[in-house]
C-alpha cells in the first residue's frame, strides 16, 4: 500500500502526501519521536525512509491509519 491507497481510501482531506511535514509540525513531535521508538524505529532511521512510508507512519501516529 502506497501513500496514493491511503488517500483513496477515505483521507482525502490530506490531499498531498508531501505535506506530511506540515502535519508533523502541528503534531508533537516529542510524542510522536517516542511512538516511532516504541515500534523500534529511531528518528534518524525515521528519517532515511522513503516520503510514502513517512506519511503512513504520520498517519497511524494520527490515528487515520488502518490497523
Amino acid at each position: 500500500m502506497d501513500s496514493n491507497d491511503l488517500l483513496d481510501s477515505g483521507f482525502s482531506e490530506i490531499e498531498d502526501p508531501k505535506n506530511w511535514s506540515e502535519l508533523l509540525k502541528k503534531s508533537d513531535l516529542v510524542r510522536f519521536k517516542s511512538w516511532l521508538y516504541h515500534r523500534g524505529i529511531f528518528w534518524d532511521r525515521f528519517q532515511d525512509l522513503d516520503e510514502s512510508t513517512q506519511f503512513r507512519f504520520l498517519l497511524s501516529f494520527l490515528g487515520k491509519g488502518r490497523g
